[in-house]
């Protein structure tokens, strides 16, 4: 894989992936940047593997949506059962 190669496939779609990771974590640019700076690290180390008979842009929206959901799930916040109160009443 050429440094040209990769160079070029990441300015034809760092605006979409840009714009796709924006509005999904409430367009919070710090978090986008660092969010979209992974996904093309990702991209980069698997770029020599990418099946060229399949869209490439679907590769890097799948990587993507996949990177993102990764982020929700690890962020998600759980509350142990044995702090509720037994008394407190369940809706």
């Amino acid at each position: 894989m050429s440094k040209r190669k990769f160079e070029k496939f990441y300015n034809k779609h760092i605006d979409k992936v840009y714009r796709h990771v924006f509005f999904r974590v409430s367009q919070d640019r710090e978090l986008t940047d660092d969010l979209v700076s992974e996904i093309f690290l990702k991209a980069l180390r698997k770029f020599s593997t990418y099946d060229k008979n399949k869209s490439i842009s679907a590769w890097i929206m799948t990587i993507t949506k996949n990177h993102l959901a990764n982020h929700w799930r690890d962020k998600k916040v759980t509350v142990s059962l044995d702090i509720i109160d037994d008394n407190t009443e369940l809706n």
